[in-house]
């Protein structure tokens, strides 16, 4: 039987005729001949419905590769049609919302939740009867279970396959960016929800393959540059957030590195879309990502930054009588004792420093190091002396600023370790803090080996581990073992004769 219409509503009403009567291909395969036919080229409203109507059809069908080749002609039909980015969007979004839909109502039959199918290895992989076997084996449902859990994965399938079509339809349209970052927003929820780890990765890299290309297409009129590069921050800080809540620690740097470069490259317009807020997401989630990667310096110029902006948030809220001081400090107290703990956990320097051009880890040094705002690498005392001029001490507990003292100021190698062990325990019991410990044990550590070597050449081992026992002995040999090859600590384990011999230079303090 001939699929040629004449005229589109003829399509459409034979296709409500096949469906009517169950033959639902047969209503497909009409409406894709309107679809694709050089005959009907010209957008109308009618077309529309079809499209809305086809779209339905590959859904319920499970079709998302005709789902796109319908979409990509679509597109191509609304170029020339002044209410053609309104009508792709309406047809996206249906297409998308129908999705979800039957992804809820798969779920909700099969009785599972999202972590259920978090063990799955890939969406994109087809099945195969090996991995049917292993399904069936390693299963614990009923035959009635399992047929509900297969439909639940294959929905998810499905949904991960729209995504990406309306993504790939979407793209580089100026006047569809917002339906885009929309999309993108949806598609890093649903990485996040499933807990899709490789498919995150592969909507990172599409991404940036889209938004690398900055010749958008303007046969739909651009929207201001300002809201363009709003949109496309947007999507950077939704990257990195979801790169940061899968703990995908890599993908969380390479994606701050990504918004950071959209707000370096973009002038004045990059300054007038960012926000406070999101300048705050961004610090927070970069200091994360630097503390996971034991990069306590850059995670302490990161936290100083952070704590800038809240800061300046803060007294923008006092000067307009919203906030009162005393709330604003208070408000302030749990930020500040971050700030303090963070520039105390970054390890002294070492004592000699190497030549810039000698230095193997210089370049990645100065790529961390311009992701927290400084054109060098900064150094421990500079985020000292901000921290001294900030007065942070008098904003945070009294414990911690006990501990900044003994740390940074006072000399007494002798009872150090009796002096910050309380002040260890009350850290321990906050679980905002706590895990700042372990940095400031091994910094106190150096710090004792420093002030020991100012006074004694040697010393008994066993006389060290009782100067030293907030951490076991195996821990501070391991620990002044790293320090000596770093070149942090000049000293010298000798446990034959079970002393420490400590050089005359120790580990020498900074310029403060």
């Amino acid at each position: 039987m001939s699929n040629f219409f004449q005229k589109p509503e003829n399509a459409l009403k034979r296709a409500e005729e096949l469906i009517s009567v169950g033959q639902k291909n047969s209503a497909l395969d009409a409406l894709e001949t309107v679809i694709k036919s050089k005959r009907h080229r010209q957008w109308s409203p009618v077309l529309e419905d079809i499209v809305k109507k086809f779209l339905s059809l590959c859904t319920e069908a499970r079709q998302p590769r005709r789902a796109r080749e319908g979409l990509v002609q679509y597109r191509q039909i609304t170029q020339s049609a002044a209410d053609g980015p309104a009508s792709v969007s309406k047809v996206v979004s249906t297409f998308v919302l129908g999705g979800e839909a039957c992804v809820k109502e798969a779920e909700a039959k099969a009785g599972l939740g999202a972590d259920a199918v978090a063990n799955l290895q890939d969406l994109e992989a087809e099945e195969t009867p090996e991995t049917m076997m292993i399904s069936v084996l390693t299963g614990d449902l009923s035959d009635t279970g399992r047929a509900d859990r297969d439909n639940y994965v294959q929905w998810l399938k499905f949904l991960w396959e729209s995504y990406r079509t309306c993504l790939e339809v979407l793209k580089n349209n100026a006047k569809l960016e917002e339906l885009y970052a929309d999309t993108a927003k949806k598609t890093f929820a649903f990485c996040v929800r499933y807990k899709r780890k490789v498919e995150f990765r592969r909507l990172k890299d599409l991404l940036k393959a889209h938004l690398s290309n900055t010749q958008l297409n303007t046969s739909y009129g651009a929207p201001t540059q300002e809201a363009s590069i709003r949109l496309r921050l947007e999507i950077r800080a939704e990257q990195l957030n979801s790169a940061c809540t899968l703990e995908l620690w890599q993908m969380a740097f390479e994606s701050a590195e990504e918004l950071y470069g959209v707000l370096s490259h973009s002038g004045g317009n990059a300054r007038k879309a960012q926000k406070s807020s999101m300048m705050l997401n961004y610090y927070d989630k970069i200091s994360q990502v630097f503390w996971v990667s034991d990069n306590y310096l850059f995670h302490a110029c990161a936290m100083l930054r952070l704590y800038n902006l809240e800061e300046k948030k803060l007294l923008r809220q006092v000067n307009k009588g919203d906030l009162a001081i005393e709330q604003a400090n208070k408000s302030l107290e749990l930020l500040a004792s971050k700030l303090l703990l963070s520039a105390l956990a970054v390890p002294p320097p070492p004592v000699k420093h190497l030549d810039g051009d000698l230095d193997p880890e210089k370049d990645k040094h100065v790529r961390m190091a311009s992701l927290v705002g400084h054109a060098t690498v900064p150094q421990r005392k500079n985020i000292i002396t901000e921290v001294v001029n900030k007065k942070l001490v008098n904003l945070v507990p009294a414990e911690l600023a006990e501990l900044f003292t003994f740390i940074e100021t006072e000399f007494d190698p002798l009872n150090l370790a009796q002096r910050v062990k309380p002040l260890f325990a009350a850290i321990e019991k906050n679980p905002e803090l706590v895990k700042y410990l372990q940095a400031l044990k091994q910094v106190v550590l150096l710090r004792l080996v420093q002030q020991l070597s100012q006074v004694y050449q040697t010393m008994r081992i066993a006389d060290f581990a009782k100067l030293a026992d907030f951490l076991s002995l195996h821990d501070c040999e391991k620990l002044i073992v790293q320090a000596v090859s770093k070149g942090q600590a000049a000293a010298r384990l000798d446990h034959k004769n079970g002393t420490l011999n400590l050089g005359d230079k120790g580990l020498e303090g900074e310029t403060r």
